[in-house]
């Protein structure tokens, strides 16, 4: 994710340059919020290990279980903002899930994922609970999986277990490529302008 202030930041003031900055971290912050939202989250740990990067800074959620914990952009200094303006410089945004599991939970990779048995009532025991995570999208069928698979695909095994999945098939893929990450960084990028104009009293 790249700076779009490159050239009108040596032109506005101070107030105006950190609002300016300020754009591409608060997208970022944004991006973050809605891939915990739209990924998967049986135990959180996946939700909770994603990273926001910038200029040598970085700023993780702290991997533990539980519902998603939104995180915060790493943020610019006064000084640095200055600096960064008078050169013209790009920030570099990288956004990383840090999850060791994290091929799974992105759909990229098969493995053998198991919920537990069911009764005739269709309840699960055994050693699976339901999640407090990711309960309110649970999709759940009566049979278990055949074999090794990828997240989502669930069903098509032994009847006497049960399956199920906390997010839509490539999920991942759908947010990266399907249009809503770059809607995402328009808007709040476009927000950031529209404040640091405001603050400037246009660019002219």
């Amino acid at each position: 994710m790249r700076n779009p202030f490159k050239k009108i930041l040596r032109d506005v003031n101070i107030a105006a340059t950190a609002i300016a900055f300020n754009g591409p971290l608060d997208a970022a912050e944004k991006v973050v919020e809605e891939l915990q939202d739209a990924g998967p989250s049986w135990s959180g740990r996946y939700s909770n290990s994603w990273e926001i990067e910038t200029n040598g800074k970085a700023i993780r959620g702290n991997g533990n279980k539980g519902n998603p914990r939104r995180i915060k952009a790493p943020r610019f200094g006064q000084s640095e903002m200055n600096k960064l303006a008078r050169i013209g410089s790009d920030i570099t945004i990288n956004i990383t899930n840090t999850s060791p599991d994290k091929g799974y939970a992105q759909d990229q990779l098969i493995g053998r994922f198991r919920r537990g048995k069911v009764k005739r009532t269709g309840k699960i025991i055994g050693n699976a609970p339901y999640s407090r995570t990711g309960r309110e999208k649970l999709e759940q069928v009566g049979a278990g999986r055949g074999g090794e698979t990828l997240r989502y695909e669930i069903g098509g095994g032994d009847s006497k277990y049960v399956s199920s999945r906390t997010a839509d098939p490539n999920w991942f893929g759908t947010y990266n490529k399907g249009g809503q990450l770059q809607k995402t960084i328009k808007v709040l990028m476009n927000k950031a302008v529209a404040r640091a104009q405001k603050r400037s009293g246009g660019f002219g």
